[in-house]
């Protein structure tokens, strides 16, 4: 009696333990969908990253201001100014090292002189030992009789060359606030004409086709 009951019980596992490796069996297989899933997933990664720079690689800019020209305001150029180095950080292909951070790196009068550099001038391979930095940008604000002049340089400060150069006229402009108008398609327009974060960029702003940069010939 216990041995029949015993066989019995081993039936009925057995029984259970088959159905469970054949239900395993037609669950392994994926479905077309489902294994496609994981590959699209992977080639949308992979045309992310290839847009975007590597994690800590984009290159370090240091924003070195606006200066006025003769007879400005300092505060409209200063407004400029500040508002130019946003509109750079905002791009997110540049790791910007701004005005302030750069004065606490090196000081107030190393900052100083670092403002009259300029694409001819010694000062940029410096900024680039000093700040780690494989860009620098710089620039003027200038009144032409009613209209503002707006102009911006790319640097590299390993070789003292310029990357790209845009400029902007503002007609009418009395207050900086039509000129802060104009700045994201300049600033991008200027970032379009570098190589190096051309592809990691976001859209264009409407308005940067009207601001094409031209890459430097030197």
């Amino acid at each position: 009696m216990q041995g029949s009951m015993a066989l019995t019980v081993v039936a009925q596992v057995a029984r259970c333990t088959a159905g469970w490796l054949v239900g395993l069996a037609l669950l392994s297989p994926a479905s077309p969908a489902s294994a496609q899933a994981p590959e699209a997933d992977a080639a949308a990664e992979d045309a992310r990253a290839d847009r975007a720079p590597a994690a800590g690689g984009a290159p370090k800019l240091a924003f070195l201001g606006l200066t006025p020209a003769a007879g400005l305001d300092t505060d409209l150029v200063d407004a400029i100014s500040s508002y130019t180095q946003s509109q750079v950080a905002a791009l997110g292909v540049y790791q910007v090292i701004g005005a302030s951070e750069i004065q606490a790196l090196l000081g107030l009068e190393a900052q100083r002189q670092l403002l009259g550099c300029s694409e001819d001038s010694s000062c940029l391979a410096e900024i680039g030992g000093a700040l780690g930095a494989e860009r620098a940008l710089t620039g003027d604000v200038a009144r032409i009789g009613s209209s503002l002049v707006v102009n911006l340089s790319l640097l590299d400060p390993s070789s003292a060359t310029v990357v790209a150069r845009v400029g902007r006229r503002v007609p009418g402009a009395q207050t900086a606030e039509p000129v802060l108008d104009v700045l994201p398609a300049l600033v991008w327009s200027l970032a379009h004409a570098d190589p190096a974060v051309r592809d990691a960029l976001p859209p264009a702003p409407p308005a940067a086709a009207a601001s094409e940069a031209a890459p430097s010939l030197d």
